[in-house]
This record gives C-alpha cells, sequence and structure tokens, in this order.
C-alpha cells in the first residue's frame, strides 16, 4: 500500500512506487513525495527523508557530499558525533550534526547511509533541538521500520520484506 498521507494517530506503510522500500509512517505524520528517489514524513517542524541512489555509491562519500552542501544552508554547521549502525539490515555510518537549519531554528540534523550493492539508501533526520527529543521516537520508528522491498500484505505488525 502506497500512504500519501498518515492521518490521525493510525500508521500507514509507505511502499516505495519502484519496489525499493518500505517503512511505517508514524500516526500523524505526513508523506510527501519529493521525486522518483526521495520522500519526505514530517509532522511540524520534524522531517525525515529518505533518498535512493543507483549505482555503487559509497555510503561514506554520500555522507561526506550531502554534509557539505548542507553546511552551505545552514549556520554554526557542526558534527556533533559519528558512528556506524544497522540500518534494513545492514551496517553503514551515520553522522550527527547542529546548527541553524534555513528557516532559522537551532537544529539536529542525522543522516545515515546503507547500500546492497545496486542502490544506496540514505535517511536524514532532523528537528528542532527544542523537539528532537519527542521526535527522536518518531525517527526511530522509521528507522526499525525501514526494510528493503515491498512488503506483504499484513494487518499487523512492521512490514516483512520479501
Amino acid at each position: 500500500m502506497v500512504g500519501l498521507s498518515a492521518a490521525g494517530w493510525a500508521q500507514t506503510n509507505y511502499s516505495d512506487p519502484k519496489g525499493r522500500f518500505s517503512v511505517r509512517v508514524p500516526g500523524g505524520w505526513n508523506t510527501t513525495p519529493l521525486n522518483a528517489d526521495a520522500v519526505s514524513f514530517g509532522s511540524g517542524n520534524a522531517f525525515a527523508t529518505v533518498m535512493a541512489f543507483t549505482g555503487n555509491t559509497d555510503p561514506a562519500g554520500l555522507l561526506k557530499g550531502v554534509a557539505q552542501n548542507t553546511a552551505a544552508q545552514w549556520k554554526n554547521f557542526t558534527e556533533a558525533r559519528r558512528g556506524d549502525t544497522k540500518f534494513a539490515g545492514r551496517t553503514g555510518p551515520y553522522i550527527t550534526y547542529s546548527g541553524v537549519n534555513p528557516k532559522g531554528l537551532d537544529s539536529y540534523l542525522q543522516m545515515l547511509a546503507v547500500t546492497d550493492g545496486a542502490t544506496t539508501y540514505l535517511l536524514l533526520c532532523t528537528a528542532p533541538k527544542t523537539e528532537y527529543t519527542k521526535a527522536r521516537a518518531k525517527f526511530d520508528q522509521i528507522e526499525q521500520s525501514f526494510a528493503l522491498g515491498t512488503p506483504k500484505a499484513s494487518a499487523f505488525g512492521p512490514p516483512v520484506a520479501r
């Protein structure tokens, strides 16, 4: 099922139209397709964006490039921490930054990336610092429910990758 919005407190599953991934959208969050390779989930000033890059793209290099572009748009853009994490059953790098976003809000931005060899997936999560703790639970839900492939139809539980 392709969920184009998550109304009320009910959760919906979003399936990438190209069948590359699925994710559970937190209740009350909207889904906005950005283009054929990117989708954003958001509520208020909190956003999680998933992007898919075809080809053999290095996850660490991808994070570096996105950080350089973001630094040009944010004020006081500073790295807070980095490491490796599990995402969609694969290990990849993550980096957390702080700074003032283009809306003028003192915010955090966390980026993580993994590859399956054919596609590299990038997850960007951002929220103002004053809202980040509350948004973190929703970001975790998105990250933990992210699965490669289209989910099998199910009325219960998280998406199941084929």
